[in-house]
């Protein structure tokens, strides 16, 4: 009970974190910008680490591979916002940290890959489309970027559909699709010139990408999970 509490100031801190980095100004520098961005996912992380394990064990890969894929999240939004390296450098740990989601969701608790996925491919075939000449040489790139997202959200999806009485299966899928909805909006705007102002977007539905899948883990360990 200590824990879970516990868990709920640290997300309600890193939610007030997160306001905090949108009311900076545009010229704060980048170490507090750093500072403010990855704080909050560091305060979700640590209220995943305190999710104890449940009187049924659930697979040790479901918690591992969401910590460890947050750790890299911090570490790419940390390098994103303070400048220190080039932008396909936390892109790249980007990759790692879907592909480990992924892996946590395809080992959660009645997740099974269904047929219905396959719907999946439709609008992803679409935004390919969409796409196909803004892309150039960043093509390859991209598309190894989409996979591992897709994967992540194909397991959620999946999980969803053989499940769909668990809730938090339902906050997988809102989790993931945050992220995907963060990065959908990023590719409209770099490379199609949407004329919308997503960058004060991006943080936040990263951020409460993340909370959702921090409280799936609890939900898996609590009885209504």
């Amino acid at each position: 009970m200590i824990a879970l509490i516990a868990a709920a100031i640290l997300t309600l801190g890193g939610l007030a974190g997160l306001v905090m980095r949108l009311r900076l100004p545009d010229d704060a520098p980048p170490s507090e910008r750093a500072l403010y961005s990855a704080g909050p996912l560091l305060l979700w992380w640590v209220a995943a680490l305190l999710v104890p394990a449940p009187n049924e064990p659930i697979n040790p890969i479901v918690k591992g591979a969401l910590l460890l894929g947050m750790q890299l999240a911090i570490l790419a939004v940390a390098l994103w916002q303070s400048g220190l390296l080039p932008s396909y450098v936390a892109y790249a740990l980007l990759i790692i940290t879907y592909t480990l989601y992924a892996s946590a969701l395809a080992a959660a608790p009645a997740s099974r890959t269904t047929l219905w996925a396959l719907l999946l491919l439709i609008p992803a075939a679409l935004l390919a489309y969409w796409l196909r000449n803004s892309l150039a040489e960043l093509w390859w790139s991209a598309l190894i970027f989409a996979l591992a997202l897709g994967l992540a959200f194909w397991h959620a999806f999946s999980w969803v559909t053989a499940a769909p009485t668990q809730p938090s299966a339902w906050l997988a899928l809102l989790g993931v699709g945050l992220l995907a909805i963060t990065h959908l909006g990023q590719a409209a705007v770099a490379f199609r010139s949407w004329r919308v102002d997503w960058n004060k977007a991006i943080l936040p539905l990263f951020g409460l990408g993340h909370v959702a899948l921090v409280w799936m883990l609890w939900l898996l360990v609590l009885p209504v999970g």
